[in-house]
């Protein structure tokens, strides 16, 4: 039997069970929710585990029109 476990499921498992609402890269180049995890196929190696604070919508994923920011705090 093959294991179908991806990186994909053990990260979503790992940021669910610290809290956290998703990834963000400290360049600004990208963010990505819980829901929506990993829409690039290519996690780079600097993405962090954050949280989402809605009342910021500088995020650049998707031309800065994502509705959320992803950061520290």
């Amino acid at each position: 039997m093959q294991n179908k476990l991806t990186l994909k499921d053990l990260t979503v498992t790992a940021l669910t069970k610290k809290g956290f609402d998703g990834l963000f890269s400290a360049d600004g180049e990208c963010a990505c929710k819980l829901d929506d995890l990993m829409p690039c196929h290519a996690p780079k190696v600097d993405c962090t585990a954050g949280y989402i604070s809605e009342g910021r919508v500088d995020d650049v994923q998707n031309g800065g029109v994502t509705g959320y920011y992803i950061g520290m705090e």
